[in-house]
């Protein structure tokens, strides 16, 4: 499809919000209260609010600060009178004072357009409320739709009203020429000293006039402001969104890579940094190792690990790991500086290695040896190589090799490992003595 830059970003959005909906919907299905994908989606807080909310009202106290920075005088009846009716003085005020408080509303939109610009205004909210990335990009997501059809809906309106403008002051002028010929007072009203109501109504209706002159401009300047604010807020969520969308496909890049060395490092024994020179010339005999020299432990991980592991990573950890990654750094001028896509992989690669190391050690590693009950001290030989038989036989069950086995054939297969062992020890004890001066 011919798709523009945009509408592949929105795509990829909105393919993300799916996502997340599926997940928040299966664990309602689940019946798993407050699961981490219902929470993301509603955007719940632990201070019972919602992160959309808190954006909400965030931007509303800055969209109300506008009008603060907006001063214009209305002009009152008690301003005019028989005797000082021109209305050419107050335009003369108006104008200026418009020059002024568009000179204040520019400084303040520059104040806080920056605040938006730089993330500081949407940083110090997610941080405030400590939403992990995915309920930001969520929530930023929802909050990118409500602005594009702001910002579209919202079109800066036409001033008519310039006080500077000929229509504009003939029509004040003709106000004035009305004033002066209803100001003088008829016989009928000073013989029974009646009010001059012809001046009354003109000059309300003057008054009247003149007022709408000035809310039209104080709205088409809030109107200004607010897109302003609008739009500088929208272009910091495309960014935003923009960061995660690398950050996502940077993730999924990164678990390809770690599962291949995984892989790698789980087939060969030789960790990713290479095989060391002393490795060379240990016997290559290990438990959970079958016969063939195929290693298990991509067998004894999804036996052993998976089924009492329901989350290898708890999302918390992850949105952490992802939030610590991509966090910005100050440059050595004390500047805050966005790291670079692979500094963030680097960073998050090394902390999900980290983590897998954590949560993995216990199992296999274990506590310190002698030390620790039995059942904290990890895999031991003699667990490794029941597994193994059983991992084995069970391999050869399904090829229909074997149609059943026991304690026996586990204790046999055992007895044969640990033979095939004792054999090539041997040979390469022979080897080292010809090769002894």
């Amino acid at each position: 499809e011919n798709l523009s830059e945009e509408e592949k970003a929105d795509a990829e959005d909105e393919r993300f919000c799916f996502w997340i909906d599926r997940k928040a919907e299966e664990e309602v299905r689940d019946r798993k209260r407050e699961g981490i994908f219902q929470k993301i989606r509603g955007g719940r807080l632990p201070s019972g609010e919602t992160l959309q909310e808190v954006i909400e009202a965030a931007v509303a106290e800055t969209l109300q600060e506008i009008p603060q920075a907006i001063r214009l005088s209305r002009l009152s009846t008690n301003d005019l009178s028989e005797y000082r009716y021109g209305l050419d003085p107050y335009r003369n005020r108006l104008v200026e004072e418009l020059a002024e408080s568009k000179a204040r509303l520019q400084r303040h939109l520059r104040t806080v357009t920056y605040d938006i610009a730089n993330g500081t205004f949407l940083g110090r909210i997610f941080k405030g409320c400590q939403a992990d990335p995915f309920m930001q990009r969520y929530a930023l997501i929802d909050l990118k739709r409500r602005l594009r059809t702001a910002i579209s809906d919202g079109q800066e309106p036409r001033n008519p009203d310039d006080p500077t403008a000929s229509a504009v002051i003939d029509r004040l002028r003709s106000w004035e020429d009305e004033l002066a010929r209803t100001a003088p007072y008829t016989m009928k009203e000073r013989l029974f000293q009646r009010e001059n109501r012809d001046f009354i109504e003109t000059r309300e209706q003057a008054v009247a006039d003149f007022n709408r002159v000035v809310e039209a401009n104080q709205r088409a300047m809030e109107a200004h402001a607010k897109r302003e604010i609008e739009e500088a807020l929208f272009h910091q969520v495309m960014e935003r969104l923009r960061a995660f969308r690398t950050l996502m496909s940077l993730g999924k890049a990164l678990v390809e890579e770690l599962e291949e060395e995984a892989d790698r490092f789980q087939r060969s024994g030789v960790p990713p940094e290479g095989e060391s020179q002393a490795n060379a010339f240990f016997l290559d005999e290990e438990a959970l190792q079958d016969l063939e020299g195929n290693r298990l432990w991509k067998t004894f991980y999804e036996a052993e690990i998976v089924p009492k592991e329901v989350e290898l990573f708890q999302p918390a950890e992850i949105f952490a790991a992802i939030e610590e990654a991509s966090a910005p750094r100050l440059d050595p001028r004390g500047r805050t500086q966005s790291p670079t896509p692979e500094e963030v992989r680097r960073a998050l690669k090394a902390k999900l290695v980290q983590l897998g190391c954590k949560r993995l050690r216990p199992r296999i590693v274990g506590m310190e040896r002698n030390v620790a009950p039995r059942d904290q001290q990890g895999l031991l030989i003699d667990e490794a190589l029941l597994l193994e038989a059983r991992f084995v036989l069970e391999k050869r069950q399904k090829a229909g090799e074997i149609l059943s086995f026991g304690p026996d054939e586990i204790a046999a297969y055992i007895r044969e490992k640990l033979g095939h062992a004792k054999r090539r020890s041997g040979h390469l004890a022979k080897i080292e003595n010809l090769e002894d001066p």
